[in-house]
């Protein structure tokens, strides 16, 4: 074996605080984009005078995001080498995400700069829980089931027709995958505590 079994949950540590880092750092950076397309009510097309795709800051963030999905790949390995169970969500989430990104930013959406803004926020939490489990972990999973409602929310006001299609069905699959993963984890589970108690 490569690594050590006791080295693998420090090297876990580490991934994580570096991905949690990275997304705290795009989650501040795009910030003062998301609020101008609020506060300019260009929620989900360029205004006259802010187009984020225009943008260098933008744009470097929408491409190492895109590069970071390539990296969250390695999640999987960790899973593994963790001894943990590697279930559906997980690998599912992780693949299709990395090729969604990718049909966006080809496709040169506007929307893409909110789908990667919720995510670089919920990452922010999830990664940095695993470095130090701050919060309960269904807090983590509620964030991830907002963001899933949130993007097909988005996708459905976009109205285009080919992006309905991609993005309608992976955040529908994702809002049912999070959200039977929510209820089998959090609620029959404390059932069944509350039962033999």
């Amino acid at each position: 074996m490569i690594f050590s079994t006791a080295i693998v949950p420090k090297l876990f540590k580490v991934w994580c605080s570096i991905l949690a880092f990275y997304s705290l750092c795009a989650f501040l950076s795009l910030t003062p984009y998301a609020v101008k397309l609020i506060a300019d009510g260009t929620f989900l097309q360029p205004s006259p005078d802010f187009d984020w795709r225009e943008n260098p800051t933008c744009c470097f963030w929408v491409m190492t995001f895109f590069l970071s999905k390539f990296v969250e790949l390695g999640d999987t390995f960790f899973i593994i080498f963790l001894n943990r169970p590697l279930i559906l969500l997980q690998w599912f989430h992780h693949m299709t995400t990395l090729l969604y990104v990718e049909h966006a930013l080809v496709q040169r959406r506007f929307s893409s700069f909110w789908f990667i803004y919720m995510n670089v926020f919920v990452h922010c939490f999830m990664y940095s829980y695993y470095v130090k489990r701050y919060i309960q972990p269904w807090v983590i999973t509620s964030l991830q089931l907002i963001q899933m409602i949130g993007g097909l929310s988005i996708v459905v006001m976009e109205k285009n027709q080919q992006f309905d299609v991609y993005g309608g069905t992976m955040y529908t699959l994702y809002a049912f995958l999070f959200g039977d993963y929510f209820v089998k984890r959090y609620i029959f589970t404390q059932k069944e505590r509350l039962k033999h108690a």
